[in-house]
């Protein structure tokens, strides 16, 4: 079956990647402006099926969001609620753990962990929280936080953002090799990647002016060996 784009600038760049050949920046540009998604499917998957085969690869999650007290006023987050808002929530740590076994089967991989910007939770409160997951459900892989989270933490804890890192990365098993403690930032969600530009982002949220602190955060974590990537 022949398979036609309704985007023809796409076709191009199509002949490119069937062929292989680096694209250009161009034609990456071309490719965030177009509207034709079933067509960037079929170019993402053809790419997809040269490197990889037929294999695709799933993890089995569980999400924990400890609390939705924050003290940002993002637009578009329906999950945030201020302190005194009477239908705010904040887990223990006891719950936490609790709520992570609830949800845990030995087919679980992984714990999706990212909450609001709590005013009184402190570092040191996540880290026990991380220390706890891990000693409980040693297999299981934490992704966890956001860039904004990060960010913040560092902020309430007045401490460096690398040091911020390197105290929830060496809570776990093997204090010494950060690579190794199941650990990973959470994904940048929008409204915070770098990808944004600055009106977008204050568009997003009219608090917290921190594009420039979430790509410092990334390139900290990439050094210190962490794993992230991003939605958008």
């Amino acid at each position: 079956m022949q398979v036609v784009f309704e985007d023809p600038r796409l076709n191009p760049i199509r002949g490119k990647v069937e062929a292989g050949q680096r694209l250009s920046f161009e034609d990456g540009v071309t490719l965030y402006r177009t509207a034709d998604i079933l067509a960037l499917g079929y170019l993402a998957n053809l790419v997809r099926e040269r490197l990889h085969g037929s294999k695709t690869y799933f993890n089995v999650n569980r999400h924990i969001n400890p609390t939705d007290v924050c003290v940002a006023s993002c637009r578009l987050c329906a999950f945030g609620k201020r302190v005194r808002d009477p239908k705010a929530y904040t887990m223990s740590l006891e719950e936490v753990w609790q709520r992570a076994g609830e949800g845990w089967s030995e087919a679980v991989t992984e714990f999706h962990i990212v909450g609001g910007l709590h005013p009184e939770l402190t570092l040191d409160w996540f880290c026990e929280m991380l220390r706890g997951l891990k000693q409980r459900f040693p297999t299981v892989h934490l992704k966890a936080f956001t860039m904004v989270e990060i960010a913040y933490l560092a902020r309430r804890s007045r401490i460096s953002i690398r040091e911020t890192l390197e105290r929830g990365l060496s809570f776990a098993v093997s204090p010494h090799q950060f690579a190794d403690s199941g650990y990973e930032l959470s994904d940048a969600f929008v409204g915070f990647a770098e990808a944004l530009s600055d009106l977008l982002e204050v568009l997003f949220c009219l608090d917290l002016r921190l594009g420039q602190q979430d790509q410092h955060v990334i390139q900290l974590g990439l050094f210190l060996g962490q794993h992230s990537h991003q939605i958008l």
